[in-house]
């Protein structure tokens, strides 16, 4: 027969599991922005809802079905182009050499 210690730690268990669950649905970025910093000045804040593509010169930056990506770099190991595209708030992609931040709030 369970004790109650083990009941409490199998229901903890299983709201963990719920909540592990449905986190990602709560983390959507739907009414997001993307925000383009460059050199830590905000240069554009664009909504995820359209189709936008922006030339800083040394990165283009892509939004498209509700997700952000960096399409062409100037800099040398293009980690940020390489990087899956980005969608929910809090994530980012940077570009280190050309000081560039893309990030969803």
């Amino acid at each position: 027969m369970p004790k109650k210690a083990d009941i409490i730690l199998i229901a903890a268990l299983a709201l963990l599991a719920v909540f592990a669950l449905l986190f990602p649905l709560l983390n959507t970025a739907s009414g997001s922005d993307a925000v383009i910093l460059v050199k830590n000045e905000e240069l554009y804040r664009l909504p995820l809802e359209k189709d936008t593509k922006i030339d800083l010169g040394t990165n283009i930056v892509k939004i498209e079905n509700g997700e952000v990506s960096v399409e062409s770099a100037t800099c040398p190991d293009k980690v940020c182009v390489h990087h899956s595209p980005i969608k929910n708030r809090g994530e980012s992609i940077i570009c280190v050499p050309n000081g560039v931040v893309v990030e969803v709030e």
